[in-house]
Formats: C-alpha cells, structure tokens, sequence
C-alpha cells in the first residue's frame, strides 16, 4: 500500500518527496501523526511536512509502519571509503600480554595499510586476531531511525532501530570515522530520560577503552560530550560493576 499509494487519504511530504499513506495505519502506528491528523492545518489539509527530516530517512520511517521492518541503508560515499579500510581488532586482552598502547600503536599502524594490506593482515592471523568490516556499517541509518522513533512516537521503531545499532557495531568499530558522529547524534537528539540508548554507548566505549586505552578521537569526544565521561565514570565504579561490564 505505501509503493502504490493505492485508497491514500492523506500526504507526507519531505522536501521534494512524498508518500500517499493512509491515516487508519500511520494514526495507529504513530503519537505524532495521530494528533495531526486531529487538528489544525493538517487534519484539514490531509497533509504533514516535515521539512527538518532527511527524506530517505522518512521512507524507512514509514516503510516500518507499514511493515513493522526496514530494510534500506544509508550508504554515502564517505561510508563505502570508511568501511573499505576498516579492519577490527578481534583479541581478547585477557588472552595477551600486550599493553593498551602496544595494541592502539598495532591499530594505528595497520590502520594505514591499503585493503589488501589488511586483507593480508588478517589473512597471516587467520581471522583470530583481526578481520575486516566489509560494506557499509549503516549505523547512521539505525541511529537516525531510533531518534525518528522518539521524534515522531512511533511504536516499536526505537526497539527495532537499537536492535539493528546492535547488530552493526562490532566491539571495535571506533576505527571508522561516522562511529564518533552516531554516538553525537544518538546522545544529542534523544532525551537525556533515554537511559536505553546511553547503556548502550556507554558500553561500547567503555568496551574499546578497555582493550586501547583512550584513543585520541575517543579523548576528543570525552571533551565535546561531558556528560558521556561522567556516565562512564558511573558505569565503572557503580556498586555491583565488575570488569567484565566493559567487555
């Protein structure tokens, strides 16, 4: 029904695209479209824009409330060049005596090898110690997604969205660039009441300290987000915190 639009009775608009959806499903689904579609100029209208939004975020929006999934990814050129060069560290710190600034110089210093450098890296340790990432991580998709959940009450989108964040962001994926600017946005453009999504990242970088230290571009995000490090700081030394909680 959202591709052919077939017996729509109402329009979502997001600068230069639009869906022709109908109000018995996006109503049900979603608080936000619920109220409009009740009062004022949209309900008179039969129609809601949303000029803030990325449009191709706004199709997988509603591609989850028809369909309670979505399936698109968010693949920007930077992504594909980010993704390409990125190989994750696989060690277990409690299985090697190296130091945390021995294994960040090794990160770093494969770091600049070209894929099929990697490829060889990883090849020589026969996946046990690092592998690449191949595609896209798609984590500003999911990320992007779980705030529209928020942003536009839309139930079940944040589960699935964090469910998704989940599956693509391996241990240590700080080697790729965008992983920095989802942790910003996630913490950014949800309410400081979202404990779910700050478990989270709370986790994943207590995860790579662990094992590197604090990287610099780690350190760099610890500076422009203090409430992150005050949050981590919590999680470590909470009553009933073990080591293995950062893991």
């Amino acid at each position: 029904l959202l591709e052919t639009g077939k017996f729509s009775d109402c329009l979502v608009t997001c600068n230069g695209k639009e869906w022709k959806v109908h109000k018995s499903i996006i109503c049900t689904r979603s608080a936000f479209f619920n109220a409009a579609m009740r009062f004022g100029k949209e309900a008179a209208q039969s129609k809601v824009d949303l000029p803030e939004d990325d449009p191709e975020i706004v199709g997988y929006m509603l591609q989850f409330v028809y369909t309670c999934d979505y399936n698109g990814s968010y693949n920007t050129p930077q992504d594909f060049e980010d993704s390409a060069r990125a190989i994750i560290f696989d060690w277990d710190e409690h299985h090697d005596d190296l130091s945390r600034i021995l294994r960040r110089e090794m990160m770093e210093g494969i770091g600049k090898l070209n894929e099929k450098g990697m490829a060889r890296a990883a090849e020589l340790t026969e996946g046990e110690k690092f592998y690449l990432c191949e595609g896209s991580t798609q984590l500003m998709t999911h990320a992007k997604l779980y705030c529209m959940g928020d942003k536009y009450q839309v139930r079940g989108l944040q589960d699935a969205a964090l469910e998704k964040l989940e599956y693509h962001f391996h241990d240590h994926l700080f080697e790729l660039r965008n992983t920095y600017e989802v942790i910003q946005l996630l913490l950014h453009n949800t309410p400081e009441s979202d404990q779910t999504i700050r478990d989270f990242i709370v986790q994943k970088v207590r995860s790579d300290m662990s094992t590197f230290g604090v990287r610099p571009d780690v350190q760099s995000l610890l500076d422009e987000t203090p409430g992150l490090a005050a949050m981590i700081i919590r999680a470590e030394y909470s009553d009933g915190a073990t080591d293995s909680d950062s893991k």
